[in-house]
């Protein structure tokens, strides 16, 4: 975690030195998370709805053309029916199994922005992290009478993923403005080792919507 904040101090003042526009937000929104997982093993996973913070800073290198990187908290992961049945096929029981992830994460991207006043925007990046801690949310009847190791233990603790996205800015005033945009991410590197398991790849992907404000450093 400590290095990941140094790093992003680093980029921070490297890009601080040089002109063009430049900008510092934060943001907030909703991820909509899952998992791939090859071969598959839970059937019944379904979407898992959770929250991301953002602090970030940009720099134009033209008229139209940017760099945004910054530092993330994301909390991400999926949710497991799990479902038991009788001899019969009777369903006798049907609970959700949340399973959570949370991630520090320095997204870099590349944005194609249009417009003056009101403008639109298209982004592609990376997205590094860093896995912090993770926990799966067993329901009062399912939990285990010895508590599973910390997920931290076990899943791997790097993550790399791309992402594409979108949106809108508005500015309110001179040097204030607010955005929106929405984005999508996949993970290619798997959560899975010798300690988690092992005979499956699992990826991380993410539906993500942002809501955010911006201040001009730099307005040249």
């Amino acid at each position: 975690m400590n290095k990941i904040i140094i790093i992003t101090i680093l980029i921070f003042l490297t890009f601080l030195t040089f002109g063009q526009k430049q900008l510092i937000g934060i943001s907030g929104g909703l991820i909509y998370s899952n998992v791939n997982i090859n071969p598959e093993l839970f059937k019944e996973k379904t979407i898992k709805q959770e929250w991301t913070v953002n602090v970030n800073y940009e720099r134009f290198l033209s008229e139209k053309i940017s760099i945004e990187t910054g530092l993330q908290y994301e909390r991400k992961g999926f949710v497991d029916n799990f479902i038991v049945t009788d001899e019969f096929g009777t369903e006798i029981m049907n609970e959700e199994l949340p399973f959570l992830y949370e991630y520090a994460s320095i997204p870099i991207s590349l944005k194609y922005t249009v417009g003056n006043r009101l403008k639109s925007f298209g982004q592609i990046g990376v997205i590094p992290s860093y896995f912090i801690k993770g926990e799966i949310e067993y329901p009062e009847i399912m939990k285990p009478a010895i508590p599973d190791p910390p997920l931290n233990e076990k899943v791997n603790r790097f993550d790399l993923g791309i992402f594409v996205g979108m949106g809108i800015s508005y500015q309110i005033i001179e040097r204030v403005e607010v955005n929106v945009n929405g984005l999508f991410n996949h993970s290619f590197v798997s959560m899975t080792n010798e300690q988690f398991y092992k005979d499956y790849e699992m990826y991380n992907y993410f539906y993500n919507i942002n809501f955010g404000l911006k201040y001009y450093l730099k307005n040249e």
